[in-house]
């Protein structure tokens, strides 16, 4: 039964992946996938990985997952709060860094709905890790080396709130 399960997960992943792809893919008769859809496809790509790889985190009510690394012990940002990190981003399931950068510091409310609400997750001193859906990222569109529908992986590290 868990090998049914197992082939099962891993076929809805590259179905789904298919299908992504498909979608991205298209111009002139591009295929729409209405936001919640993809939210909804989006969160089913990152549950599958998950499982494949063994990583075990929380949900968020947004369709974030999420897992704390390190517990910090300093103050909690809001989503308007000013932050210095060091991070990483990748997008998921592929190794390589799209972006990186060390002691940065921004306001919230110039970042990715993903990092509004990955971010206050933690406290100062605190480490994470965030699997953003597309559409708390870069969109339909993506941006840069970053496609279209790109579900985003971000390690990071919340040196403090400013």
């Amino acid at each position: 039964m868990d090998n049914f399960l197992t082939t099962m997960k891993k076929t809805l992943y590259y179905v789904l992946v298919l299908l992504l792809l498909t979608s991205v893919g298209c111009k002139d008769d591009e295929v729409f996938i209405p936001p919640q859809e993809q939210l909804e496809i989006d969160i089913e790509l990152i549950k599958t990985y998950l499982v494949e790889n063994n990583i075990d985190a929380i949900e968020h009510e947004s369709g974030i997952f999420y897992i704390i690394h390190r517990e910090g012990t300093g103050d909690t940002p809001t989503s308007s709060s000013a932050v210095k990190v060091n991070y990483k981003g990748n997008v998921m399931g592929e190794e390589e860094f799209f972006d990186q950068g060390t002691d940065v510091s921004f306001p919230l409310t110039g970042v990715i709905t993903g990092w509004q609400i990955g971010i206050p997750l933690l406290s100062e001193g605190g480490a994470g890790t965030f699997y953003i859906p597309s559409g708390y990222g870069y969109g339909r569109s993506g941006t840069g080396n970053i496609p279209g529908n790109a579900i985003l992986v971000f390690r990071v590290d919340l040196l403090d709130v400013l």
